[in-house]
């Protein structure tokens, strides 16, 4: 029989044994430190005075189904392992996997079909706790661009934030009026206050990041800081080669001037047409300007362009963590600053993770993308794929 949990309910976890047999409920291995003990009951809250349990799967890659659900292989065949941690704080329930029948949740995944579900005990109800979702603008927008984000993601039942990098001001005004209180803050800057900020929580978020933010979000989720994270035309990362005309003429008004590494510079709405909106209207594009656009460091730019000649440049993430959560790359067909083949190039360096890692493009569209007029359908292909990680 399973052991009780510390607050009292029965926690029943479906972990452990061979792939070819799915183990009894609540029997499986507790995990500190990347330590093995013997099979034990599974509490799924405490294996040791003051430590928390939590279900973390072992986990396949997306591009590689066959592994993880070849022809005839029945639902009993499932690994789980059961890790020291907080990063999914669930309780008040029995785990087990989604084909045996139980209520879906957002949490971890079984590592062969991608699905987890929480079933409450007798007479009690599943926690409803939302789930954060930290928004992460890139260099030249203000974090309130999210805002229609953050209302369609509140509106679907999470928690959605969206903190500024250090020294952003509260609003686009006081950001035009004080350029130096954004100057000289780099990469690993940014991680810190991210990850600050993530410390706070009670729970592991869902990261979204647009442009740098989609690097400074893969960074994170490879630090196990998140549970998921979405990436979309993000910032080249170390290891990426390919350096399209474009992008260099998209950047070009920080990398003029070297003096720009301890700057913020500004776009002019000519440079922002060419860098965000070539692919919408030009009316539309100065509209936008107008409403979101703000001075940017121009470190994080120059960090990222040295990345492959810095042995411990800042714009390294490990994309080999096969523990990290999931990862979704989106890619704009036509955008100028972070080209379609960058993304690809970044969906490459993920190729030694087992990790979840997809990727998924918008042939019409450019870098403005998550704030233009068709921002919602990359704002729903986001939150269909997080709803087919259980989340």
């Amino acid at each position: 029989m399973p052991a009780s949990s510390a607050s009292g309910r029965v926690v029943s976890v479906r972990i452990g044994g061979t792939p070819q047999s799915h183990p009894a409920p609540g029997v499986g291995i507790v995990r500190e430190h990347g330590r093995a003990h013997a099979p034990q009951a599974a509490t799924g809250r405490t294996s040791a005075p003051g430590r928390r349990t939590s279900v973390r799967p072992v986990t396949g890659h997306r591009s590689r189904p066959a592994q993880r659900r070849r022809a005839g292989e029945s639902a009993a065949r499932r690994q789980w392992a059961v890790r020291a941690g907080p990063e999914f704080p669930y309780s008040p329930a029995r785990v087990e996997c989604a084909d045996w029948g139980l209520s879906p949740i957002r949490g971890a995944r079984c590592g062969w079909c991608s699905e987890v579900t929480l079933a409450p005990e007798p007479g009690e109800t599943a926690m409803t706790t939302p789930i954060p979702v930290i928004f992460i603008h890139g260099l030249w927008l203000h974090a309130a661009s999210w805002t229609p984000w953050m209302e369609l993601f509140g509106a679907e039942g999470y928690a959605p934030i969206a903190p500024g990098w250090p020294g952003d001001p509260d609003t686009v005004a006081e950001a035009r009026e004080t350029p130096e209180s954004i100057a000289d803050h780099g990469i690993d800057d940014v991680v810190e206050h991210f990850a600050g900020i993530i410390r706070t929580l009670d729970s592991a978020p869902i990261l979204i990041g647009h442009s740098f933010g989609g690097m400074i979000a893969q960074k994170l989720l490879g630090q196990n800081l998140a549970r998921a994270a979405v990436a979309i035309d993000a910032a080249q990362i170390k290891g990426v080669l390919p350096l399209p005309l474009s992008a260099l003429r998209a950047t070009l008004p920080v990398f003029k001037n070297p003096a720009n590494k301890h700057r913020a510079v500004s776009l002019t709405a000519e440079q922002f047409r060419f860098a965000f909106g070539n692919a919408i209207p030009e009316a539309e594009s100065d509209a936008l300007f107008e409403k979101w656009t703000i001075p940017a460091p121009g470190k994080p730019l120059f960090e990222a362009a040295a990345a492959n000649f810095n042995p411990h440049s800042p714009a390294a993430v490990d994309t080999a963590n096969a523990s990290r959560g999931p990862l979704l790359l989106m890619t704009g067909g036509k955008d100028h600053t972070v080209p379609e083949a960058v993304v690809r190039a970044t969906l490459k360096q993920y190729r030694h993770s087992e990790a979840v890692t997809d990727i998924t493009d918008f042939p019409a569209k450019g870098h403005s993308l998550t704030i233009d007029s068709g921002w919602r359908e990359v704002a729903d292909t986001a939150l269909t794929w997080l709803r087919q990680q259980s989340l």
